[in-house]
């Protein structure tokens, strides 16, 4: 059974329908719930000492709540990592295959509190699928050079680039984990480089996306959701995750806590009156209680996941080339601020960098419009 994940409460688990659920902030901790109603958490994860994945039973609910379940959880990962088998020791040491691996690396990064422990798990399996039974010693540099050659052809060179580093940083923590004592391979691809991405909306793009939102022919979400990103900047993830305990109307402030941002650190949006509106309007509506954008697909629980499709229909609606990503409308934000006058250093601020060269670096592009006013005027 597939499992959703969820940020678990008490409260949560004891309206939670039946089903198997993962934990958002402890990913090895489970719930689950028979069609009965009877509620029982597990520990399910990854253990390097033994290279394999182990299920076990932690209690149930409420004999136990969610803050002492995600306490055993801690604990049991330990004691199965410090188990040796019947003979007292540890089990023979065998190349891991690249399946295995990144499962040991996602799970190695999410203890650490890594923000995206799963970025290695998503691009390995996007891009090397077919290798996924292999360990990382039947790779070779020609093969992996043509997989480079092949995905930057089909995605370009930015999916080709995340790929190779992928590659490089799970060759990297095997040698680190001593599971393979070979060289990273991937470190001797040539991967170029490319350019920041650069696409912004046009001023007239940016009048016709507004009018194409009003269109009766788009869900009840689409408005709400692409006007706010265009109004506050945030990223795509935050949007979809984004908790009414996060909002503050009446202050005209959402508050992102650390674990939600891309640095780690509390974010502090501020939201226009015209954002504030739209914000009200949807919680009058009530179409849920926790999140602000409920999952809208009936195969999915919690929140709205992904918007793509959503964009593209805008875009058309638009008439704009679908060359437009939704987070362009972050970049067109950032942009927007510095064309009109407003410091580098509250821009990097608003859109919550840790420092202001990544700003000038991703998000300084200026109107063109007002280049052309520039110049001519300069030549009057």
């Amino acid at each position: 059974m597939p499992s959703t994940l969820r940020h678990f409460t008490d409260a949560f688990v004891r309206d939670a329908a039946p089903g198997e659920y993962q934990d958002e902030d402890r990913r090895t901790l489970y719930l689950y719930v028979n069609e009965k109603g009877a509620r029982s958490f597990g520990f399910y994860g990854w253990i390097s000492s033994k290279r394999k994945p182990m299920r076990r039973t932690l209690g149930r609910w409420p004999d136990i709540n969610v803050k002492k379940a995600r306490s055993l959880a801690v604990e049991k990962a330990k004691e199965l990592e410090e188990t040796k088998d019947e003979s007292g020791a540890l089990p023979a040491e065998r190349e891991p295959s690249i399946e295995e691996l990144v499962t040991l690396y996602t799970a190695r990064r999410t203890k650490l509190g890594d923000r995206t422990p799963r970025w290695v798990e998503k691009a390995i399996r996007r891009s090397f699928a077919d290798w996924h039974s292999r360990p990382l010693s039947a790779l070779s540099r020609p093969m992996i050079e043509n997989r480079y050659i092949d995905v930057k052809a089909d995605r370009g060179t930015g999916a080709a680039l995340v790929a190779i580093k992928a590659l490089r940083a799970l060759f990297a923590f095997a040698i680190k984990q001593e599971v393979y004592r070979g060289v990273n391979t991937a470190q001797l691809v040539d991967a170029t480089s490319c350019e920041p991405r650069k696409r912004v909306l046009s001023e007239a793009e940016y009048g016709r996306v507004l009018a194409a939102l009003d269109s009766p022919e788009l869900s009840w979400w689409y408005r709400p959701f692409f006007r706010l990103l265009m109004l506050t900047g945030v990223r795509r993830t935050n949007m979809a995750m984004a908790r009414w305990e996060e909002m503050d109307l009446e202050a005209g402030l959402w508050n992102i806590p650390g674990e939600k941002s891309k640095n780690g650190k509390p974010l502090s949006i501020a939201l226009t009156p015209e954002a504030v509106t739209i914000l009200r309007d949807i919680a009058e509506e009530g179409r849920h209680a926790e999140w602000v954008f409920p999952a809208v697909r009936e195969s999915e629980k919690g929140h709205l996941t992904y918007p793509y499709e959503a964009w593209k229909k805008v875009l058309k609606l638009a008439g704009i080339p679908r060359d437009v990503r939704v987070h362009d409308i972050r970049r067109t934000f950032g942009s927007r601020l510095l064309n009109q006058g407003v410091q580098i250093e509250y821009v990097s601020a608003a859109l919550g960098h840790a420092n202001v060269s990544t700003t000038l670096r991703h998000y300084a592009h200026a109107d063109i419009t007002k280049v052309h006013a520039a110049v001519l005027a300069a030549a009057l």
